[in-house]
Order: C-alpha cells, then structure tokens, then sequence
C-alpha cells in the first residue's frame, strides 16, 4: 500500500509540475501527502489547490481535517465554514466543522452541524458523530437516539456500543452499561473506552472484582498515557512484597480521588521499601506527614520523572493490587489532618460566639 501511495505521489507531483494551475491535482496530491503522514507537505498542496481555484469547497474541508490534526481548530473552523459558504449542503462540511468545533472545546456549537450533517447523509459515522456531539452536551436522549441509529444501520458499530455503554453508566442503568460495554469488546477487544466504561459500570454496581480488573485499562488511554512516557519500562505493582524496591504511585483522577486513596498508604508501606506519591500542587499541605509515604513528588505539566524507581502503579490500582473489597477497605479515620497552625488560625477567627458561622461544603476539582 505505501509503495502504491508513494507512486501516486509521483504521478500527481508530475501533474502539478506540467500543469500548475491545477487545482484538484493539488489537493489529490494533498490527500496523499496526509496519508502518508507529511503533513507540512500536505497543507502546502491544499493551498495552492485553493490559490489556483479558490471556490473549490471540498479542498476546504480536506484544508479542516488537516488543521485539526495540527490543533489549530480556529483555523479549522474557517476553513469549514468557507466551504459551507460555497457548498451549503456539502456533508464534509458540515462534518469538519462539528469535529473542529468539539475538538477546540465549543461543544454546544457542535450540535447544529453534526444534526444537519445526519440529515444530509444519515449514515452511521454521521449518527456517531452526531451522538458525540450531543454527549459533550448532556443532551443524552439524542445521543442516545443517534447511537442507536448508528447500530440500527451497522450492528458492529463498535464505537456506537461503547458510546451506548458510556451513556448508560451516566444514567445509572448499570447492566445495560455492561452490556453495551461487553459488546463493544467482544467486536474490537483492545478499545480501552470500552473497558473502561465497563469498568466504571462493573464498580458502580458494586463488583470490585471485575471492576478493578478492568480498570487497568483506564490507564492504556493516551490521555493517561501521556505525562508518564516510561511506564512501559517500569513494573506494574501488583501488591507483592517490595523490600528493598521503590514504588512510584502515579496520580489518577481528581483531588476526590486522591483523598479517598490515600487511606492504603500505611498498607502498602507494610509491604515493604520506598513509598513515592505523586501529588497534585493543591494537595501538598493536606498530605504532608501522611503514615507511609516517604516522598512527595509534585505534579507537573510536563512528563513525570521516574528517577531510581522500580515499581509504579496508580493511585487507583491500589484496591487492585491489594485485593479489597467492601469488608476489607482500611479505615483508620480519621487518616487525613489539618496542620496544627492553621487549626489554631481557624480557632482564633471562630471562636467569638456572637457571629454566625456558615460552613460551605467543598465540592472538589
């Protein structure tokens, strides 16, 4: 295939060089170069496609496509919206535009786009689409009805099932979340969305077993994946003893999270070496001196370092490792306190019993 795409690179290279005011060669030649992952080169053809004829509306959108990979989605949605301004009806259009939109975080945006675009082309992708969209929304019933759309016209739509399987943990119907989830995996094994919603599904519903098991795979999302290049070289710990060893606990989720997890520190401590947590800037005061951490390595935005270090797991891979369940979560509680000066800080500002005092529950990250 590659040697395919690089003859055809030559052919049309050929064409542009002999005839150069040839738009829809350049942006073959433009698709091309993006299949082949030059995208420079890419974006180069696509514009001079458009100097040679500027009302050419699907070289816009190829134009949208390219610059959302390149993240630059304020250009995207111009592009995507020249073309709609050429070729109102055009479904590539309207489909770039619903991706540049969702992908730069104007979600509510999306929504008018990706429903014209199933009512041009009412295919699956166009209802996958469209149910991303109105998920981003919380407007579940539509993302619901697309998905469903989505399956009716491909049964082994595997991102409709997972995206169904997400729904519906959303919503609280657990064992339909399941088994939306269980079909998505069964057609495409290694989606680690799927497993990840199944895993969410299996916890919420109360089977820690499954769940923490399938909760491995949150941890394989690029999203994840992509603070701690070197967990591929590194040990996971799977609650053996570590002696002599030391142990990375990597960040995971929110300040919520963290709070509640912390609580297996002096477990894990138990079973043997150096104990590093990572920590998120916030929370640095709240777990100084927490019983069995030996370091506290501060979150940063770039790559986490894994310097001198042996074995690593996330801060959720605790239960896991260490095989609890609901008899058997530690609870030494209290296990998180405040630090003495600001107790006394917060006594003095309180103690005149002659004003009100309201407290304001903390709603987390």
């Amino acid at each position: 295939m590659q040697g395919d795409i690089s003859g055809a690179v030559l052919a049309y290279e050929a064409a542009v060089f002999y005839a150069p005011d040839l738009a829809e060669a350049h942006s073959n030649l433009g698709n091309l170069y993006l299949q082949s992952g030059c995208r420079e080169d890419a974006l180069r053809a696509y514009m001079r496609a458009i100097r040679a004829k500027p009302d050419l509306a699907p070289v816009y959108c190829n134009l949208a496509t390219l610059l959302i990979d390149l993240q630059r989605f304020d250009e995207a949605i111009a592009a995507s919206e020249t073309a709609l301004r050429l070729a109102p009806d055009l479904y590539e259009a309207h489909a770039s535009l619903c991706h540049a939109y969702r992908r730069s975080g104007r979600d509510r945006e999306a929504l008018a786009p990706a429903l014209r675009a199933t009512e041009l082309r009412p295919d699956r992708d166009a209802y996958v689409k469209l149910g991303i969209a109105a998920s981003h929304l919380d407007a579940l019933d539509i993302a619901f009805v697309a998905n469903r759309e989505a399956i009716g016209l491909d049964p082994t739509c595997v991102t409709a099932h997972s995206n169904l399987g997400w729904l519906y943990y959303q919503t609280g119907r657990c064992a339909e979340a399941i088994a939306a989830s269980e079909t998505a995996i069964a057609l495409q094994p290694a989606l680690a969305e799927a497993h990840v919603n199944l895993a969410l599904s299996l916890l919420l519903s109360g089977d820690f077993a499954r769940g923490w098991d399938e909760y491995v795979w949150m941890w394989r999302l690029l999203a994840q994946r992509r603070p701690y290049p070197y967990l591929d070289r590194v040990t996971l710990w799977n609650g053996d003893i570590f002696a002599g060893r030391q142990l990375l606990i990597t960040l995971d989720q929110g300040f919520g999270d963290a709070i509640q997890m912390v609580r297996y520190l002096p477990v894990v401590k138990a079973r043997g070496g150096r104990v590093i947590l990572e920590v998120r800037p916030e929370l640095v005061s709240l777990f100084a001196g927490l019983p069995g951490v030996d370091e506290l390595r501060v979150h940063s935005d770039g790559a986490m370092l894994a310097d001198g270090v042996d074995l690593q797991v996330p801060l959720l891979g605790l239960p896991r490792a260490l095989a609890t369940d609901l008899t058997s979560i530690p609870a030494p509680i209290p296990y998180l306190r405040a630090q003495p000066e600001r107790v006394k800080r917060w006594r003095l500002r309180l103690e005149s019993p002659a004003r009100l005092r309201v407290g304001i529950v903390w709603a987390g990250n």
